[in-house]
C-alpha cells in the first residue's frame, strides 16, 4: 500500500509539474529547463512505480487504481507525440496537450479514489 502511495504521488508531482508548463505555454513564456525535463521524468518514473505497485498488490483488487494505471499509460502516448513533435522542433497543438493533461488528471483522479476507497 506504501508504494502505491508513492507511485501516486510521483505520478500527481508530473501532473503539476504539466499544469506548470501549460501556464507557461498559455503565458507564452518560455519555462525553465528543470520543469521541462522534470515532468517526462517524473511521469515516467511514476508510471514504472504504478506498474510495481499494481504487479505486486497483495489486497483485493481497486478497479479505480488499476483503471488509473491504464489512463496514464494511454498518456504516455500523448506525452511520447508532444516529445516527439518537440525533438523535431514541430508545433505541439494546443487540444493535444490539453488532451493528455486532461487525461493525466483523471488517471490521478482514479489513483486517488482507488487508494481512498480501496
Amino acid at each position: 500500500m506504501t508504494f502505491a502511495i508513492t507511485a501516486a504521488a510521483v505520478a500527481g508531482a508530473a501532473v503539476l509539474f504539466g499544469l506548470a508548463l501549460l501556464g507557461y505555454r498559455l503565458a507564452r513564456k518560455r519555462p525553465p529547463r528543470a520543469a521541462g525535463w522534470l515532468h517526462p521524468i517524473l511521469g515516467v518514473v511514476g508510471l514504472g512505480l504504478l506498474y510495481r505497485a499494481t504487479l505486486t498488490w497483495q489486497g483485493p483488487r481497486s478497479l479505480p487504481f488499476d483503471a488509473g494505471t491504464l489512463v496514464l499509460t494511454l498518456t504516455l502516448a500523448g506525452g511520447g507525440l508532444l516529445f516527439a513533435l518537440r525533438l523535431n522542433r514541430l508545433p505541439r497543438p494546443l487540444p493535444v496537450i490539453v488532451l493528455h493533461g486532461g487525461a493525466a488528471l483523471l488517471g490521478v483522479t482514479l489513483l486517488v479514489v482507488g487508494l481512498v476507497h480501496g
